[in-house]
């Protein structure tokens, strides 16, 4: 199955309001109501000219209701189809500069609404898929600095620490959490809420971690990267941990990686994570549960 539809396939939605329209009510995004909610006997129609709302057939009624209704495109000010073609190119890992390229809005409306577009997806993230780890299984752990500018070059940016963890299995379940500080008090209160007991767990050799296999239950061992990516004895690396880091960081400018912004982006990445299978299925469930 493709994560995304490809981009002809989706372009009859986004390249058109009317058609846009009529895609979401069919997905059950929009609002849909056969029965008049406020007469309660007269039938609800759309009609051609007035395609964006409901209208009650009763004639002593007449009240008209927006197919926007509640949904995450009510109180937007772009039309329907436009937003949703920034939504797709932000679900396919175009950046802010590809798609303000490729569309006719200004640069505030794009990053507006790559924001809202993150928001809405870091909502959705299932928590209980962020406690990684367990019995028998082996989970990487690791902590980053994001917005760290190498010898004083380029925009300067206060950095936030950021620790994460990832499973070595097939799922790769991950967990991601800005931290204020690296000590040890700190860490081991995430590692508590993320990492399950029982688990084994691989660092480096902050001074942060020395203490979590007692406090934590889980089989900690080490690797001494001064010396190796790699332990010869135990075979302990995080390199896939460190690989998550690139693959995180490629994807946020560098203005972003901030206290401010840090945490929907690290959502984001969790979410894509827990629907890499079936991304815009993912998507579309955000749009149609989500409330305004």
């Amino acid at each position: 199955m493709r994560s995304l539809p490809s981009e002809k396939q989706i372009e009859m939605y986004y390249g058109n309001e009317q058609a846009c329209i009529q895609y979401l009510l069919e997905k059950g995004v929009l609002y849909t109501r056969d029965v008049c909610p406020y007469c309660e006997t007269g039938g609800m129609k759309r009609y051609l000219s007035r395609f964006k709302q409901w209208t009650c057939n009763n004639k002593k009624c007449n009240r008209k209701i927006s197919v926007f209704k509640d949904s995450f495109f009510a109180k937007n000010h772009i039309r329907c189809h436009d937003l949703l073609r920034i939504a797709y190119k932000c679900l396919s890992g175009q950046n802010y500069s590809s798609i303000l390229n490729q569309t006719e809005h200004s640069s505030g409306t794009i990053c507006d609404h790559m924001r809202l577009y993150r928001e809405l997806v870091a909502e959705f993230v299932e928590e209980e898929h962020t406690i990684i780890g367990g019995p028998g299984i082996e989970v990487e752990v690791d902590e980053s600095k994001f917005g760290r500018v190498k010898y004083h070059r380029g925009h300067a940016v206060d950095g936030v620490w950021v620790l994460g963890g990832v499973e070595r299995t097939e799922q790769r379940r991950v967990f991601l959490a800005s931290v204020p500080n690296r000590a040890a008090s700190t860490l081991v209160e995430v590692l508590r809420q993320h990492v399950k007991p029982g688990s084994t767990v691989y660092t480096d050799l902050w001074k942060g971690y020395n203490n979590i296999e007692d406090e934590l239950s889980v089989h900690h061992l080490t690797v001494n990267h001064s010396k190796a990516f790699k332990d010869p004895n135990t075979g302990a690396h995080t390199n896939n941990i460190e690989g998550t880091w690139s693959g995180i960081k490629g994807k946020i400018a560098p203005r972003n990686r901030t206290a401010t912004y840090i945490d929907d982006h690290l959502m984001e990445f969790i979410w894509r994570r827990q629907n890499a299978k079936d991304l815009w299925g993912g998507f579309l469930k955000c749009l149609k549960t989500s409330k305004y």
